[in-house]
């Protein structure tokens, strides 16, 4: 279900997770922030003129529907 999210709703949003790094004294982890994906969005709903995405970094985002849809209509064809 979550490959099917226009990848257009999920613009500017951030997925966080870290990065392991060894060193002589331990391990230390390093946060890492990256575009969110499809396959990071874990759930996602719509509610009235909101979309609501669950990423699997535990974050909720809420994103205008009606901002994607203007853009897939001037750009004249939609990501399906």
């Amino acid at each position: 279900m979550a490959d099917l999210i226009n990848k257009k709703f999920l613009a500017g949003l951030k997925y966080r997770t870290n990065q392991v790094k060894n060193r002589a004294e331990g391990k230390i982890f390093v946060p890492v922030e990256r575009k969110l994906t499809p396959g990071d969005v874990l759930d996602w709903r719509e509610e009235g003129t909101e979309l609501i995405i669950v990423a699997g970094d535990g974050r909720k985002y809420r994103v205008e529907r009606k901002s994607a849809a203007e853009d897939q209509d001037e750009s004249g064809k939609g990501e399906e």
